[in-house]
C-alpha cells in the first residue's frame, strides 16, 4: 500500500476514535448538566483519546509479536523439502591421525572425558571478579607461562617492526597453545615409518584464530609459529592464518579447506582461544552475558587450545593410523536465536543431525556416544535432547552424552575441534561411530559423524 494511503487510512481512523469519543464525552456531559472546565476539556477532549489509541496501537503490536513468534520458527526450521546439491567439500571425509588439546579440564581426550562424566564445573578465579564484587567462575588453565611468552614476543615484534601484542588474553591463548604445538609438530612432520629413509611428509599448517584478532598481527603469529619446531632440520611450512568468528564457521571452513588436501599431504589444525581477559569479562557483564548466581543464563569463559592432524581418506597407511573417520559437517542457520524468549525449536538441529547420518549411511541405533559443545544453559540442552528425540532413547544421558563446555567454560572457536578429538577418541576406543553436534552458538548449528577405522568405508 503506498505511504499516502496508509497515512489516509490512519489519520480517518485517528478521526473517527476522537469523534467517537468526543461523542461520548459529551453526552456525559449534557447528561448530567456540567459546565466544563478547561483542566476537563484537556483531559476529556485531547489525552483520552490518544490514549485510547495509543493502547490500542500497542495491543496490536503485541498480539502481533505473539503470533509471529509461534508461527515463525515452525516454518523456518523445518528441514529444507528439498536441499541443493552437496559439493564437494562436503562429500569429502577425512582421516584423523591424531588429536592434541590442553583445557582446563585435561590434557588430552581421556582426561576430559574422565573430567565430564565426573561432572567436573569450573570454579571460582582467584584473580577475576564481576562488577559486584564476587569471583567470576572461569575454566583457567594453570600453569601458563605467559610473563616469559610475553618477553619472547614482544622482542620478535621488535625485529619485525610490528606492533607487540598487549592483550593479555591473547597471550594466555598462544601460551595454551604452546603447550602442545611440540608434539603437534613432531606429528606433522615425522615419516609414517621411522628408519625406514623415507622423506618427510609433505605437511601444511592451517591456523584458526578468532576474527576479533588484530589483522596486523598475523604476520608476528606465522613468525612466531615457525619457530617453534623442536627439530630444525625440519622446515615447517608457511601457515596460512583464517580468522573466524565460532567453532561453526571453523567447521565450515575446514569442510572447505579438507576438499584442498592433496594425495599424500597432511594438514594440521591450530586453534586457540581464552576469554579470560579483564576487558572481555567486564564486557560479558555489562551486557549480562556473565555467569553468576544472579544470572544462571550467562556463558562461563574459559581458554583452551587444539590441534587435528589430517590426511585423505584413501591415503595408503592413513587410515590405518587413523583414530578415527571424520565426515564432512552439516551446517545450517537457525532463524530466531536460542536465546530469545519463548520456547525453544529444535528443528535446524534435528536436520544437520539427520543429514550428517544420511550422509555417512549411519543409523541412529549405531550411535552410542554423542559429543557437543554445549553448556549449563537449559535453552541449549533442551533443544540438544529435543533433536535427538526417540531415535536415540537408547543412550543414557548422563553416561553417553558429553556437553565439553560444562566443564572446560566457553572456548569460542576451539570447542569445534575440543569435540571432534574427543568424539574421535570415543569412535576408537569403543569402536562405534559418535555424533558430534556444535549447538552452542545463539544461532548456527552442525553437525558430523566420527566413524572408527574399522568400519568398512563409504561407498
Amino acid at each position: 500500500m503506498p505511504l499516502s494511503a496508509r497515512l489516509f487510512r490512519t489519520g480517518t481512523l485517528l478521526l473517527l476514535a476522537c469523534v467517537l469519543v468526543w461523542a461520548l464525552v459529551l453526552a456525559w456531559w449534557a447528561d448530567e448538566e456540567r459546565t466544563p472546565s478547561t483542566h476537563d476539556m484537556v483531559l476529556y477532549m485531547a489525552a483520552l483519546p490518544l490514549a485510547l489509541v495509543g493502547g490500542f496501537v500497542l495491543l496490536k503490536r503485541f498480539i502481533d509479536g505473539l503470533r509471529q513468534a509461534a508461527i515463525a520458527p515452525a516454518r523456518v526450521d523445518a528441514p529444507p523439502s528439498a536441499p541443493p546439491a552437496p559439493s564437494r567439500s562436503s562429500q569429502t571425509r577425512l582421516a584423523l591421525r591424531a588429536g592434541f588439546l590442553r583445557t582446563a579440564a585435561g590434557d588430552d581426550a581421556a582426561q576430559l572425558r574422565k573430567a565430564l562424566a565426573a561432572g567436573k564445573r569450573p570454579a571460582p578465579d582467584p584473580e577475576f571478579r564481576d562488577v559486584e564484587g564476587f569471583p567470576v567462575f572461569a575454566a583457567r588453565i594453570d600453569g601458563l607461562a605467559c610473563d616469559a611468552l610475553r618477553c619472547e614476543v614482544d622482542e620478535l615484534a621488535g625485529s619485525l617492526q610490528l606492533a607487540p601484542l598487549g592483550d593479555p588474553a591473547m597471550l594466555r591463548a598462544l601460551a595454551a597453545l604452546e603447550l602442545l604445538l611440540g608434539e603437534s609438530l613432531d606429528a606433522l612432520l615425522a615419516p609414517d615409518h621411522p628408519g625406514s629413509g623415507e622423506a618427510a611428509p609433505v605437511g601444511r599448517v592451517l591456523w584458526f584464530v578468532p576474527q576479533g584478532w588484530p589483522a596486523p598481527a598475523h604476520a608476528l603469529l606465522a613468525t612466531w609459529l615457525r619457530g617453534r619446531s623442536d627439530d630444525p632440520a625440519l622446515a615447517l611450512p608457511e601457515p596460512q592464518i583464517l580468522p573466524v568468528r565460532s567453532a561453526n564457521e571453523l567447521a565450515r571452513q575446514l569442510a572447505f579447506q579438507a576438499a584442498q588436501i592433496a594425495p599424500g599431504e597432511r594438514l594440521l589444525v591450530l586453534a586457540t582461544e581464552s576469554f579470560l581477559g579483564e576487558d572481555t569479562l567486564l564486557g560479558w557483564g555489562a551486557s549480562g552475558r556473565l555467569f553468576s548466581p544472579v544470572h544462571q543464563h550467562g556463558r562461563v569463559p574459559g581458554e583452551a587450545s587444539a590441534a587435528l592432524l589430517l590426511t585423505p581418506c584413501g591415503e595408503s597407511g592413513g587410515a590405518q593410523q587413523a583414530l578415527a573417520m571424520m565426515s564432512a559437517p552439516r551446517c545450517e542457520n537457525r532463524s530466531q536465536s536460542a536465546d530469545a524468549p519463548g520456547r525453544t525449536h529444535s528443528g535446524v538441529l534435528s536436520a544437520v543431525l539427520a543429514n550428517a547420518l544420511e550422509s555417512t549411511a549411519t543409523e541412529p541405533l549405531r550411535i552410542d556416544t554423542v559429543v557437543s559443545d554445549i553448556d549449563h544453559r537449559a535453552t541449549r540442552s533442551s533443544e540438544l535432547f529435543a533433536a535427538l528425540g526417540a531415535d536415540f532413547d537408547h543412550l543414557d544421558p548422563t553416561h553417553d552424552v558429553f556437553a565439553v563446555a560444562t566443564s572446560c567454560g566457553d572456548t569460542g572457536i576451539v570447542a569445534a575441534l575440543l569435540c571432534i578429538i574427543l568424539a574421535g577418541e570415543t569412535a576408537r576406543e569403543r569402536n562405534s561411530p559418535v555424533l558430534c553436534l556444535l549447538a552452542q552458538h545463539a544461532l548456527e548449528r552442525s553437525a558430523l559423524v566420527l566413524t572408527p577405522v574399522a568400519e568398512p568405508p563409504i561407498t
